[in-house]
């Protein structure tokens, strides 16, 4: 796994930091901490058990999808949307299917981290289609920064994050392959990604309610 330069950053104050997990609201939050003044740092910073950390996790299927989606676009695999109708090509896919940052499984990127908690970022239902609760992510991500000193004015927003819709050609593949996936893949990439859902079952999720504004409850 090429760990990135800007795959950790740390808070003002030194006593928090943020993992970076390519495809979970990487650019969106980065910018959002960058308003509150934190920097990147080094990987040390995963195995100082003083330093809490966060990191935003998602399903692991979808977020394959997703993945997927952006390194064909990467690579400009012209011919990707032929390739998804041939079975064979789908039997060498699911032998590894990591192929980049985009696709590495979750729990790489936070393996021996100390003291570190989640927050849960939502995809669209797999059957229909849609985000339910969409606001939630939000949400917990204000409380954080919140926890951590900062200030934010994200409650709010209800737009897509990692929106697959920002370029044409990614999103036909995208939902062709969320498709194929629903209908054919899915069982054998749950499989694939069983230590990533390990995670999310194993480490603490992200809790911080002070504002009474930001106290209701929500489903995942």
């Amino acid at each position: 796994m090429l760990v990135q330069q800007n795959s950790f950053m740390i808070s003002p104050c030194g006593k928090y930091a943020w993992i970076n997990i390519p495809k979970n609201a990487s650019s969106f939050t980065k910018t959002i901490l960058e308003t509150n003044n934190w920097k990147l740092c080094k990987q040390e910073v995963m195995y100082n058990p003083d330093i809490e950390k966060i990191c935003i996790l998602r399903d692991p299927v979808w977020r394959w999808i997703s993945g997927f989606s952006q390194t064909m676009l990467d690579y400009k695999v012209s011919g990707i949307l032929d390739m998804l109708d041939n079975p064979e090509f789908w039997k060498v896919i699911l032998i590894n299917p990591v192929l980049d940052n985009h696709t590495e499984f979750q729990h790489k990127f936070v393996k021996g981290a100390k003291n570190l908690k989640y927050i849960y970022m939502q995809d669209r239902d797999t059957e229909f289609g849609y985000i339910r609760n969409a606001n939630k992510f939000y949400l917990d991500l204000a409380n954080f920064i919140e926890y951590t000193g900062g200030k934010s004015t994200i409650t709010h927003w209800t737009h897509a994050i990692n929106p697959a819709e920002n370029d044409a050609y990614k999103f036909e593949v995208f939902e062709k392959t969320r498709e194929l996936v629903r209908e054919e893949y899915h069982n054998i990439l749950t499989y694939r990604h069983k230590l990533d859902y390990l995670l999310i079952d194993k480490i603490e999720k992200f809790c911080y309610n002070k504002q009474d504004t930001i106290k209701e409850n929500y489903n995942d």
